[in-house]
């Protein structure tokens, strides 16, 4: 009980002690003072009484409120060590919006519990509250700082890859398109599915290439060995214009030192076979309308250092 209630105790008795000496006052003066003004004298005794103990009642009912505000706000207090302490480590992977909620949180959480303290009453308590409030918010803010500076540093270091990278990629000499094969100067490339004879010379040229024309021995090497992994594959060669007369897609005529990778006993024109074909390990002329594949050759573009 506080002092103000003491004080109102003792006012209560001080009152009772003189109402009992007034009514033994007038005991001894053998009934001078009328029975209308004992009557009266009780009254006031009776009202002053309820007065008081209604303010007594009032004052420990506030002490009683107050005390459980601090207790409630030394629990949230706990509640937010804990909240803190399990946050900030998991604010490590998260970015800076979510961090800045946290320290919102944490000042809106201070600003109400303030608010909640009486100004009157606990002082003390309210001050060492305030004063773990705005430690801890300082530790978090701390902590986001630190989480911060390390997410940064991350950031530089990968940044500064990406830049690495970047310029690795400017340097990288890469002559060919993606699926093409290059070699000696040239590009390569070995279709994924069957076309005849005709639709494969317009399908090179749609990718600015032409069906392939050999111009070495190991050109060839490489290509026979490419087709024969596939199966049959078409070349730019046919004798579509004159029988007997091979020529390349470019009108270039069919080289002397090249009709040693006929198969033995190629060509022999056998049904109307007019387009050649990479076949086993050499050439066979074939039917120009039959599905295979086939092999595209453009010049590969200068590698320049950038």
């Amino acid at each position: 009980m506080g002092d103000s209630t003491e004080a109102r105790m003792q006012q209560l008795g001080s009152v009772g002690e003189a109402g009992l000496g007034l009514w033994e006052h007038g005991r001894l003066r053998h009934g001078r003072i009328p029975l209308v003004l004992h009557l009266l004298s009780f009254l006031f005794l009776a009202g002053l009484l309820l007065v008081i103990l209604v303010k007594v009642s009032k004052t420990l009912n506030t002490q009683g409120q107050e005390e459980s505000k601090l207790e409630e706000i030394a629990q949230e207090l706990d509640q937010l060590k804990d909240q803190l302490s399990s946050k900030i480590p998991s604010s490590q992977g998260q970015n800076e919006s979510m961090q800045e909620k946290i320290s919102e949180q944490l000042t809106q959480l201070q600003t109400e519990l303030l608010s909640r303290i009486p100004i009157s009453q606990g002082r003390d308590e309210s001050s060492q509250i305030s004063e773990q409030l705005v430690q801890m918010k300082a530790e978090l803010l701390s902590s986001i700082l630190n989480i911060q500076v390390q997410n940064q540093s991350k950031q530089e270091k990968i940044y500064q890859q990406l830049v690495q990278m970047k310029a690795d990629l400017f340097r990288l000499c890469r002559p060919c398109p993606w699926d093409w094969t290059f070699l000696l100067g040239n590009c390569y490339f070995v279709s994924k599915y069957q076309l005849n004879w005709n639709s494969a010379v317009k399908a090179c040229q749609e990718v600015e290439a032409q069906l392939v024309i050999i111009q070495s021995d190991e050109e060839q090497n490489f290509l026979q060995l490419t087709s024969k992994a596939k199966g049959a594959t078409w070349m730019g060669l046919s004798d579509l214009k004159k029988e007997g007369s091979w020529l390349w897609v470019d009108n270039s005529p069919l080289s002397s030192r090249f009709q040693k990778y006929w198969n033995r006993g190629e060509p022999n024109n056998i049904g109307e076979e007019d387009c050649v074909e990479f076949a086993g390990d050499g050439w066979n002329d074939s039917k120009c309308e039959l599905q295979k594949f086939w092999i595209c050759k453009k010049s590969a573009s200068p590698c320049t250092a950038s």
